[in-house]
């Protein structure tokens, strides 16, 4: 049992996966003086920027309710490491791929 309630995991896990993906996004678009470059403007983009924020608190909570986080800085530490942690798991899953998105920036 977590020391911590699901929705409290979840939030700090939604805040991790928002330190790791939306603070180097918020410093880019500050850079082009307020203008976010057209590969960020797709809906795409920003589904899965969505997706990988409810991941990361799915993966606290998860990891709280097991007991493996119980407090605000795991649960944070797991939404910054979520896309870690699913290529980790995904290795254990034969006949799974996962596809990884190539960094062009």
């Amino acid at each position: 049992m977590a020391l911590m309630s699901w929705w409290a995991l979840a939030a700090w896990g939604f805040i991790g996966g928002f330190v790791a993906e939306g603070l180097p996004l918020w410093r880019m678009v500050q850079q082009n003086n307020g203008i976010w470059l057209p590969r960020y403007r797709t809906r795409d983009f920003f589904i899965a920027e969505v997706l990988r924020l409810i991941i990361g608190a799915i993966l606290a909570v998860a990891l709280g309710e097991s007991g493996q986080v119980t407090g605000a800085i795991g649960a944070l530490g797991v939404g910054i490491a979520a896309p870690a942690i699913i290529d980790k798991l995904s290795e254990q899953l034969p006949g799974i791929a996962i596809i990884h998105r190539e960094d062009n920036g």
